[in-house]
């Protein structure tokens, strides 16, 4: 059936990672997951040079202040790299290629050292990043269910009955040591961050101290877990960690830079002399640079070390903290971003850590496929707080957005306008054939006037590419009654368990496929409950 004219007139919202200035009386609840396409992060677009200019502007001007909206920040005495980074949505300079499509790197005139992208430092917790993946590539996420004395059965045989006193090691899952629900001790004291681990001494000595909880209760921050989680794979695999790092994660992604720590290591900075060095090597002992960093990054956001359905099921949250805001993945910080409680959030793969004056702060918003990386070195006493930093890079990447495709024929009109911060694109007019389908949706909806019905699409992860550089996507609809109304004081959003009521001939009305080609522009819109398809006429 094609239809002599369809006309689509909708509202785009402008903001990425962004949250709206005051909660109004509706507020579209959208589904957990993008509001809009990715970003193309084109090396030649105008977008792309605004955006580094103004964030290298940003960071300037907190600089020469060293104070702002995001609290101070020591720059007598605080050295950092940082960069941003993207997925398969970057687009880098032919010229000059890099990992990264944004850096910027301040030194304090305290140290009086050169630095640049390649300055390496050591980077504490985010070293726990590449544990776990170095467990995922091979195993898989099936690996989290199993008890950790099926690799060390000393440790089920060191237990006892006693939930006072000894940890019920045979309920520690390898997942539960990796998302810090494992309820044991925070270190071990045992270990050295530059050197290898021995297994007898870690065990006897973990053995001997009681847990913090239960396991799997809540999360409890532990850098003794993940010494656990890499000595249950050598036990597997009869190797040591530094050679199944090589293998998994190094040796694929070939990093210049990256090396684990040892007394040998060059860092940038006073290194970590005169700096204790108890400490697990698994949690903290790994040295980088923005450069490969920003090149790890990559390949997360890419599935490039593994399939696309591990990462899925690896980036999604593990148990909530008591903040609404905050929960724990394996190993992530995930920062649930947005103003307001009732606001539609975003989640920030987050992972931030210390070791001596180092500081470290990674990040991947996996929805718009974008991330960064931000290394710190102190010429104080102690490691730097990055968070402001953290906070002023997540509201230069809020101005990256994607562009949803404006096209116009006599067979198909799509206009796109600015929307504020309401999320989604909002059809505010729909009609095909003569028949006004938003007038029929209303009805078919149940809801009481046409001006209360509320129709956005968001896009999801069903695409796939095209032969001519085009791709093919579908666009999820939410329909919402306005005038409905919501709990007093704590708005319900529950537009999950509303998708795919409304049907023709068993075809769900709120699904629609999106063609569009090697331009960026939609050339072709399919409607199957209507059993329509539109093509793009120049």
């Amino acid at each position: 059936m094609q239809p002599s004219r369809l006309y689509i007139v909708v509202a785009f919202s402008l903001s990425f990672l962004a949250a709206t200035a005051q909660v109004s009386k509706f507020q579209p609840c959208p589904l957990l997951g993008p509001y809009q396409p990715p970003p193309m992060i084109d090396a030649s677009s105008e977008e792309r040079k605004a955006l580094a200019k103004s964030f290298n502007k940003t960071l300037e001007d907190y600089i020469a202040k060293a104070d702002g909206v995001y609290g101070p920040i020591s720059t007598n005495t605080t050295s950092f790299s940082l960069a941003l980074f993207a997925g398969d949505n970057d687009k880098p300079d032919s010229d000059e290629p890099t990992s990264y499509f944004s850096e910027y790197h301040h030194t304090a005139s305290s140290l009086g050292q050169e630095q640049s992208s390649k300055s390496v430092f050591a980077i504490g917790d985010l070293m726990q990043i590449f544990t776990t993946v170095a467990l995922l590539s091979s195993e898989g996420n099936a690996v989290w269910s199993r008890s950790i004395t099926e690799y060390l059965a000393e440790l089920e045989t060191a237990g006892s009955e006693d939930l006072i006193s000894q940890v019920m090691w045979k309920d520690v899952t390898l997942g539960s040591l990796a998302s810090h629900l494992a309820g044991i001790v925070r270190s071990s004291n045992v270990c050295k961050t530059n050197e290898p681990c021995a297994r007898e001494s870690l065990v006897e000595h973990l053995t001997s101290l009681p847990p913090i909880q239960l396991p799997d209760t809540t999360p409890i921050y532990s850098f003794a877990a993940f010494e656990l989680v890499a000595q249950a794979m050598e036990a597997q695999y009869n190797t040591s960690f530094a050679d199944l790092l090589t293998e998994r994660i190094f040796n694929p992604l070939k990093p210049e830079y990256t090396s684990l720590l040892s007394p040998n290591s060059s860092l940038f900075g006073d290194g970590l002399a005169n700096t204790s060095l108890n400490g697990e090597p698994a949690s903290l002992g790994l040295a980088s640079n923005i450069e490969d960093l920003s090149a790890f990054g990559h390949v997360l956001l890419t599935d490039e070390l593994m399939s696309a359905s591990e990462t899925r099921r690896w980036l999604k949250p593990v148990t909530d903290t008591s903040n609404l805001r905050n929960a724990v993945g394996r190993p992530w910080e995930i920062y649930h971003y947005g103003e307001e409680a009732t606001d539609p959030i975003i989640d920030v793969y987050t992972k931030s850590g210390t070791v001596g004056r180092y500081s470290s702060y990674f990040g991947l918003v996996p929805d718009y496929k974008v991330g960064f990386t931000n290394l710190a070195v102190e010429t104080g006493d102690s490691a730097p707080d990055l968070n402001a930093y953290a906070d002023i890079v997540l509201d230069a990447l809020r101005s990256l957005h994607g562009h949803a495709p404006t096209s116009v024929s006599s067979k198909l009109r799509l206009e796109i306008t600015g929307s504020g911060s309401d999320p989604g694109i909002a059809v505010t007019a729909l009609s095909a054939n003569g028949t006004d389908w938003l007038a029929k949706i209303q009805k078919m909806a149940g809801i009481a006037k046409e001006e209360y019905l509320d129709l956005r699409l968001y896009p999801t992860n069903l695409q796939q590419t095209n032969g001519d550089g085009g791709m093919t996507q579908v666009f999820q609809a939410v329909i919402q009654d306005k005038s409905a109304s919501a709990d007093a004081g704590t708005p319900t959003c529950i537009s999950w368990q509303t998708i795919g009521v409304l049907e023709i001939d068993s075809q769900p009305l709120d699904r629609l496929v999106l063609e569009f080609g090697g331009d960026g522009l939609v050339v072709g819109i399919e409607w199957p409950a209507v059993g329509a398809v539109y093509k793009r006429v120049q």
